[in-house]
């Protein structure tokens, strides 16, 4: 991991320092994604699909229903971009939040239907 410091100018914008562009991978004129935590993180990833999605779950097995999203993802060819999870109530409640490229998908309700079963209390699926 390697720390670099970089100013917003004026207008809101950032410059990503060379180095940081080559070791990623962005070019003039790619696109990037912006994930923000808890209104004090942000991470700035290279996006690798123009059409994303927040998907939140509240599940009671973090293992069963994380194993269970990914492998659904994965079935669509549904690409995770950014993942985090975290504990609501000691070891009986837990929230995954991932964001997700969607090209070449568009049933959302289907992806929540098949996604939600015993151990998903909830999912919430958010185009951005």
């Amino acid at each position: 991991m390697q720390l670099t410091f970089t100013k917003l100018d004026a207008k809101g914008r950032i410059s990503i320092p060379a180095h940081v562009r080559n070791s990623v991978g962005i070019r003039n004129g790619d696109r990037v994604a912006f994930v923000t935590k808890d209104s004090k993180e942000i991470t700035i990833l290279p996006s690798i699909s123009d059409s994303t999605a927040t998907l939140t779950a509240i599940m009671s097995d973090h293992h069963k229903g994380m194993t269970r999203i990914i492998n659904i993802l994965n079935s669509h060819r549904i690409s995770v971009i950014s993942m985090e999870s975290f504990t609501l109530e000691r070891n009986e409640k837990f929230e995954c939040n991932f964001v997700v490229g969607l090209e070449g998908y568009s049933d959302i309700d289907a992806l929540k239907k098949e996604i939600k079963d015993g151990s998903i209390e909830d999912i919430e699926i958010t185009s951005n």
